[in-house]
Order: structure tokens, then C-alpha cells, then sequence
């Protein structure tokens, strides 16, 4: 009998910059492109094995500063509803209201703070026992190597 694993999609921590997790991203949801990273991206589509079902995305918790995840999946079909549906709405009040108005800034201020609970949600519900190190060469723009801490 051949059992497969059952996901509902994956979210790690990543100790580096959301810049650093989007780059880690965009090797694991491409064809092998970069020489110098395919053993990273090696590792990395091992670690997000089900991009198949959803594809893999850098959030971070509280904005630009919180703490940095990648999730992959249907947690990143979730995801990437989540910013869809923010956008719409933000976008809907920018067309009703103009930039400039009082409630616009009000629907705004509003959507964030839904997007974050939301993802906070998603976040928490699928986050594995596990961080991923990311060791990013600046200089040559491209990440060296990964280590996993459980």
C-alpha cells in the first residue's frame, strides 16, 4: 500500500529579512535557473514539497518588521487570497473615496489590521516545529546555504 502524506499546506519560520525569504521563494517555486543555488534549491523544494498545491510565499507577521515566514501549499493559496482580497478592497476605496479622504485612510488602516489577523490565523494554524537559517551572500546575491533548527 502506497500512503502519501496528507498537507494542508506549510509555514516555517525563516531567522533572515523578508528580501532574503523572497528570494528563497522565487528558487523554490522556478525550474533549476542559477548554477551557484541549485543545491539550495535542491534543499528548499525537499523542505516545501507541496508547491504542486499551492505556491510558496514570503510573509512577514506584523508588517515589514515582524517576524519572516514562508509558506507553501494550500496555506499559500490562503495566502495569496488574503492579499487578494485586501488589495480589492483597499483598491475599491481608492476609486470611491480618492487618496486623500479621511475614510479612505479609516478602510485602510481597517483592511491591514484584518490582513494581519487573518494571516496570523493561517500562520498559526499550519506553522511546523521548525526554523529555516538562511545564510544570503549580499555581494553576489544569492543564498549560500540553509540550515534547519527544530
Amino acid at each position: 500500500m502506497n500512503i502519501n502524506p496528507v498537507s494542508f499546506g506549510r509555514t516555517i519560520k525563516v531567522n533572515a529579512p523578508l528580501s532574503v525569504a523572497k528570494h528563497a521563494v522565487d528558487l523554490i517555486n522556478t525550474i533549476p535557473q542559477r548554477r551557484g543555488e541549485s543545491r539550495v534549491q535542491q534543499q528548499l523544494k525537499v523542505i516545501f514539497y507541496d508547491t504542486d498545491k499551492g505556491r510558496a510565499r514570503a510573509v512577514a507577521a506584523n508588517g515589514e518588521s515582524g517576524d519572516v515566514y514562508i509558506v507553501s501549499g494550500m496555506a499559500g493559496n490562503d495566502v495569496g487570497l488574503l492579499i487578494k482580497d485586501r488589495n480589492f478592497h483597499i483598491d475599491e476605496a481608492k476609486k470611491t473615496y480618492g487618496e486623500d479622504c479621511y475614510t479612505y485612510e479609516c478602510i485602510k488602516e481597517a483592511e491591514d489590521e484584518r490582513y494581519t489577523d487573518l494571516l496570523t490565523l493561517v500562520l498559526f494554524e499550519t506553522e511546523e516545529p521548525m526554523e529555516l537559517d538562511i545564510d544570503y551572500s549580499k555581494k553576489k546575491h544569492r543564498i549560500k546555504s540553509i540550515d534547519i533548527r527544530i
